[in-house]
């Protein structure tokens, strides 16, 4: 399994219901590589104000399965901290809130 597809399955689709007019399908096909996306500031930036805004609608559930995964990715990918740290700040503050 490649990195790209490891990723998207830590995030749902709806998540990212704006990204077919992004780097998002690219990445989802494999035509450009995860890690060339995560080197793009840009792409991560987006990439965390899409996904704060994503999962203000998941279920603890999915959240907690979100966590999960992106603990994982963290382990494999530590050169790549930043990022997911990020996203496991957003995913911890929207359990708060989910109670």
């Amino acid at each position: 399994m490649s990195v790209h597809h490891i990723f998207i399955s830590a995030i749902p689709m709806k998540v990212f219901p704006s990204y077919d007019k992004s780097l998002w399908p690219m990445l989802a096909q494999g035509s450009i590589s995860y890690e060339k996306c995560l080197l793009a500031e840009q792409f991560s930036f987006f990439t965390i104000g899409k996904f704060a805004t994503g999962i203000k609608n998941a279920s603890t559930t999915e959240l907690l399965q979100l966590r999960k995964r992106l603990a994982n990715d963290l382990k494999a990918y530590p050169r790549k901290a930043y990022f997911f740290n990020a996203l496991l700040k957003i995913v911890k503050s929207q359990l708060k809130k989910n109670g």
